[in-house]
Order: structure tokens, then C-alpha cells, then sequence
């Protein structure tokens, strides 16, 4: 097939990694795909590195969009005719306004993944003026394939069409993720035992919710302990002065941006999620298989699927601190300090989490949509499976 992946640009996140890699094993599956990004990256910002041979270059001339819209959209329509189906690898940004847009404009089918949840994700990301056409491109999309059951569950609530929705779980390549964790840590460990948090600092990943559980524990005494939180963003600033307030500086890291965290995460004695909502959380994943303890909010979506609803791992309430200190205190007190080579079993199986099979099943998804849409010319009519 002939792919065209459209992206917002390649600022580092779980999203567009998942996103390059399964562009990148399509591409290697003989496909023809071509990334496409809406805008330049900001030097501020830690990118992503494309994997290679996979083809990533700017869909518009340089320029604000609406400038730079009339100049490049022929161009770009002429090239989508030559394609099989127009991808936007988000349910958010310009990337999928552009997709749809082109899509549209060329008369292919467009399909779009769902990473999120979609109604917060653009209430937190979109600009007001916007957001209402963000809905109109994601809903005129052919197909929505969710990243977990629960962002499905959402885009039905919101009334995206049942038949055009499926679910492809994003995968970890746990082979790669055990050589990363065997590297030498990027920084010392602090003293154990280490809690470890991971991601973006965004008011999503609920980091305040963590330091102030954090902090209720050691105010308790029940389980000393130190908090590792490692990742840059909007958030740092007032995480630092939260972390002063509540007079835990001397057990709190703030290690920042990591290019390689999984050393540090796989010698946690506990990790944490903390989020108000995901879609399917690489991170989680990845400490399962790192064989690391986790406690995880139960929120939309993802945690839950992944733990097997609690099985795997504590679940807690969204928004509630002090079920969350509960939790951390409880899985310290049973874990103890762990190997500190962090060569532990995984809490999961890793073909449970194949990255080729996740790759697979969304390649099959798009090449039944290019051939319904053949056939639909054709008269025939056709429908997703």
C-alpha cells in the first residue's frame, strides 16, 4: 500500500514513537509510507529521531498554516491521489486537520488513531476557536482505530459511529526495552526504597496528585522512601515550589528529561502512574515488563486493560490522594527493596504486548478500508468487519 502518515511534528512522547515505529515496520513490509509533519518542531523541545529508511519531511511550505495552506494543499492532493489512504497518527492538531483536509480534497480514505481520550485531550490542547473543528475532522474519518478499549468506549459516548471504530492496542518491544534497562543509569539512583514516575509534566500526568501522596506518606512515617520523577514540561515549575510547600525536597528528584530512564526504572522498587487520563500508557507497559511493582489510577483509559483490572497491579481513584498514598505505602511495605541489577520476571507476557502484531492487525484495518472503498466505486458496497 501507499501510506500517507500524517503527523503534528516530532516532539518526543509516547504517541509519535508508537506511531513511527508501526510507520516504520509497515515500511519494512514493502509499503509505501510517506510521514508528513504540519509544522515545524520547536528547538525548545526533545525530538524523536525517526527510525531509518522511514521518510519524515514538512507537508507545507514554512509559514503559519493559513499562509501556508493555498501554497502547498495542491501539491499535496496531487500526491494523496497517488496514495492508497491518508493517515493522521492523532485524534488532535493540525496534523489531523491537514489529513483530513487532504483526504478530502483528494477523494481517499482517511483514517485516524486514537490515542486519548478524546474530549479532554482537546479541551487541554486545542485552542477554543478550535476544537469544534477538530471534532468535524476526527469525525469524518473512515476509520478510528483506538489504542484501548476505553478510548473506543469514549469515541462511542461521543457519537463517532460504531462500524467505523476499531481497537489495535499499541505494543512494546520488550527485547529492545531489557537491552535499554541493562545500560548504565544516566544519573545515581537515590536511595532505595525509590518510587519512579515517568512522562511528560503536563497537568494530564497529575504529578501534583503524586508529590502530595508522596509527601502524606512520609508525613505518616509508614513507609520512608524516596520520588524519582523523571521528564520535562510546563509543569516543572510549579511541581518544584509544590515539592518546597510541602517540605519534601530532601526525598523528591526532579531528574528531568533522560534520554535513557529504563536503567533507573527497572531498579524502582515501585512505580507510579498518576494520570487523570490515558489511552494506552507505554510507560505502564513498559515497567511490566521490566518486572517492576506499579500502583496506576483507574482513569480513561488503558491502566485497567493493561492491569487485567487489577490483577497485575494496583488500581486507585482518579483525583483521590489519599487512596493513592494508601497504595504506595501498602506495595512499599510488601515489595521491600528490590534486586538492584534490575533483572526481575515481567508481570507480563511480551507477546501480549508484540509490536508486529499490533503493526499487523492496523495494516490489515487499512487495506480492507482501501478495498471497501474500491468496491464501494465499484458498486458493490462493502463494510469494516
Amino acid at each position: 500500500m501507499r501510506i500517507m502518515l500524517f503527523e503534528q511534528h516530532l516532539h518526543d512522547n509516547g504517541a509519535i514513537r508508537a506511531s513511527l515505529d508501526r510507520a516504520a515496520r509497515w515500511q519494512q513490509a514493502d509499503d509505501d509510507v510517506r510521514v508528513l509533519l504540519a509544522r515545524s518542531s520547536s528547538p525548545q523541545e526533545r525530538l524523536v529521531t525517526p527510525p531509518a529508511g522511514l521518510s519524515v519531511e514538512r507537508a507545507l511550505p514554512p509559514g503559519r498554516l493559513r499562509s501556508a495552506l493555498p501554497r502547498g494543499l495542491p501539491r499535496l492532493a496531487v500526491e494523496a491521489r497517488r496514495s492508497d489512504v491518508v493517515v493522521s497518527g492523532r485524534e488532535i492538531s493540525e496534523g489531523l486537520l491537514l489529513a483530513s483536509l487532504v483526504a478530502r480534497t483528494a477523494r481517499r480514505p482517511f483514517a485516524v488513531t486514537v490515542h486519548s481520550r478524546f474530549d479532554l485531550a482537546n479541551e487541554l490542547y486545542t485552542r477554543p476557536a478550535m476544537r469544534r473543528r477538530t471534532w468535524n475532522a476526527l469525525r469524518s474519518a473512515d476509520l478510528a482505530v483506538a489504542v484501548s478499549e476505553g478510548v473506543a468506549d469514549n469515541l462511542r459516548e461521543l457519537g463517532f459511529p460504531e462500524q467505523r471504530i476499531a481497537v489495535v492496542t499499541n505494543g512494546t518491544d520488550a527485547e529492545a526495552l531489557s537491552a535499554k534497562a541493562r545500560e548504565p543509569a544516566p544519573i545515581p539512583m537515590p536511595a532505595r526504597p525509590c518510587v519512579v514516575a515517568l512522562g511528560r509534566l503536563s497537568p494530564q500526568k497529575a504529578f501534583d496528585n503524586l508529590v502530595r501522596a508522596h509527601a502524606q506518606v512520609v508525613r505518616a512515617s509508614r513507609r520512608p522512601h524516596q520520588l524519582l520523577i523523571i521528564g520535562e514540561g510546563p509543569e516543572r515549575n510549579a511541581l518544584t515550589d509544590l515539592v518546597a510547600e510541602l517540605g519534601v525536597s530532601d526525598t523528591v528528584t526532579m531528574a528531568g528529561f533522560l534520554d535513557n530512564p529504563f536503567p533507573l526504572l527497572a531498579q524502582a522498587d515501585l512505580f507510579v502512574l498518576s494520570s487523570r487520563w490515558e489511552g494506552h500508557p507505554l510507560v505502564l507497559a513498559e515497567a511490566l515488563l521490566l518486572g517492576v511493582p506499579v500502583v496506576a489510577t483507574d482513569c480513561v483509559a488503558g491502566p485497567r486493560e493493561l492491569l487485567r483490572g487489577g490483577e497485575l497491579g494496583r488500581l486507585v481513584p482518579v483525583e483521590d490522594v489519599s487512596a493513592l498514598a494508601t497504595a504506595m505505602a501498602d506495595e512499599l511495605a510488601r515489595t521491600g527493596s528490590s534486586d538492584p541489577t534490575g533483572a526481575r520476571p515481567a508481570s507480563i507476557a511480551p507477546e501480549a504486548l508484540d509490536p508486529q502484531t499490533a503493526a499487523d492487525e492496523h495494516r490489515n484495518l487499512l487495506e480492507q478500508l482501501v478495498e471497501n472503498r474500491r468496491r464501494s466505486r465499484r458498486g458493490e458496497g462493502a463494510a469494516l468487519s
